[in-house]
């Protein structure tokens, strides 16, 4: 019982920290340094507000590869 208890545990956090943070990719532009975001461009290593969640959007490299937090 223990066990199975444990896997289940295990699997609720698993899912539960996919949820929180994910990568996106967005459209990059090499030119301006820049992940076209929706709604507007988010410089690489700064924030912009997602225009559908309630949560932030992070771009890491001028190639579109963002965290959605």
């Amino acid at each position: 019982m223990a066990v199975v208890q444990n896997i289940l545990i295990l699997l609720l956090a698993i899912s539960g920290a996919h949820s929180l943070v994910h990568y996106q990719k967005y459209p990059g532009d090499e030119k301006s340094q820049s992940c076209k975001t929706p709604g507007s461009n988010t410089k690489v290593g700064e924030y912009s507000q997602h225009k559908d969640y309630c949560g932030i959007i992070y771009c890491h490299t001028a190639d579109g590869d963002a965290l959605i937090h």
